[in-house]
């Protein structure tokens, strides 16, 4: 008679244990690494937009460490519901147009910065001439001086609107402008608020008052920030707008007298009033940096 070894097979109940706990490792696995890998998305999105917006803070510390600052000249800030736009004299790296010569270039540039329709900051930088030519066509034109000097209504043709009338656009946006000397500096850059610091220390919207930015010790600019990948889930049609119709662009409201801009985005309620995708305005990053005047 044959004897009977015991079997070493697993039986049903131990195969239906062991793959339901293979199971449970492989989805507790798969957590971490998706915590790991949004985690480290998260950290490069962070990292791009910081690096992006120091290249633009240093771009606009050069421009404005170089601006021409007088009372025969004109410049350009427009303030306005959104973006605002900036136009300015300044003696900053700039492009020249391929028919000047070399002997005609000048030091200054007419320099420019606005939000472009695709929801992306551009800067306009204008080389000039030395020739006297004020008309910008042909020639890119040489810096125009405010005729009368000093008058509250200068004849059209000595202001920047008026010379240069097709590169900035019309007023008053001035956001309508054309030109191959505009160029994207920041691609994630969707918001863009200026503000003034008077002599006085507090904060100001209004520049109409200083004559030549005489009045003026500084320029306060913030922008706010939207990566490409955050910009599908807030833009699906093409326009940054929310669920309720209202653009991201109006979500940032426009700074006001007393505050800077980004006091006053940290005290708005955008986040929660907005309607904008909550997976997108997660991704929103504000910066913001004072320009101080050379005295």
């Amino acid at each position: 008679m044959k004897r009977r070894l015991p079997s070493s097979a697993f039986t049903l109940i131990e195969l239906v244990l062991a793959v339901g706990v293979l199971v449970m490792l492989v989805i507790l696995v798969g957590r971490l690494m998706s915590g790991a890998t949004l985690a480290i998305n998260q950290s490069s999105k962070r990292m791009d937009s910081d690096s992006q917006v120091r290249l633009i803070f240093d771009r606009l510390a050069n421009d404005f460490s170089a601006i021409v600052r007088r009372q025969d000249v004109d410049y350009i800030f427009a303030k306005q519901n959104g973006n605002d736009t900036m136009y300015f004299f300044s003696e900053a790296a700039k492009y020249f147009d391929t028919s000047v010569s070399d002997s005609a270039k000048s030091s200054l540039a007419l320099v420019g910065y606005r939000i472009n329709s695709s929801f992306q900051l551009e800067r306009l930088s204008r080389g000039l001439t030395w020739d006297g030519q004020v008309g910008p066509s042909p020639a890119p034109g040489s810096i125009v001086f405010l005729t009368p000097s000093g008058s509250l209504t200068p004849v059209s043709g000595s202001t920047i609107a008026g010379n240069w009338a097709a590169v900035v656009g019309a007023g008053p946006g001035y956001s309508n402008g054309t030109g191959d000397d505009y160029h994207v500096i920041g691609d994630q850059v969707y918001r863009l608020e200026v503000s003034f610091l008077p002599t006085n220390g507090i904060p100001s919207t209004s520049v109409t008052s200083y004559n030549g930015l005489q009045g003026i010790s500084a320029i306060i600019v913030a922008v706010g920030m939207l990566d490409n990948t955050s910009r599908l889930l807030a833009a699906p049609n093409g326009q940054i707008t929310s669920t309720v119709g209202i653009p991201m662009v109006n979500a940032l409201p426009d700074a006001i007298d007393g505050t800077s801009p980004l006091q006053t985005w940290k005290a708005s309620s955008y986040l929660t009033t907005s309607g904008i995708s909550p997976a997108a305005a997660s991704q929103l990053r504000i910066y913001e940096r004072t320009f101080f005047f050379p005295q």
